[in-house]
């Protein structure tokens, strides 16, 4: 997956944030913006990362975000 005009240091942020975030808890009741707990899919993890570099993937703007969304976003590539 990749990001129409995205700049490399934009997603070494969002790696170095996602790495920050290995250790934290799961649930299933946690949001998308939630950052104490995550729910079990990484597309949470990875929406967020990205959202923080200005990036909202989320392509129906839900409460949650599955890879499927993070897939069918205008804004990503997929090859």
């Amino acid at each position: 997956m990749f990001m129409s005009k995205a700049k490399s240091s934009q997603f070494i942020a969002a790696t170095n944030y996602a790495s920050g975030k290995s250790a934290k808890s799961y649930s299933l009741a946690a949001g998308k913006k939630s950052t104490s707990k995550y729910y079990s899919s990484c597309s949470q993890l990875v929406w967020q990362s990205l959202w923080k570099q200005g990036y909202d993937l989320d392509s129906n703007g839900g409460i949650i975000v599955t890879p499927a969304q993070l897939e069918k976003d205008s804004q990503t590539i997929v090859y």
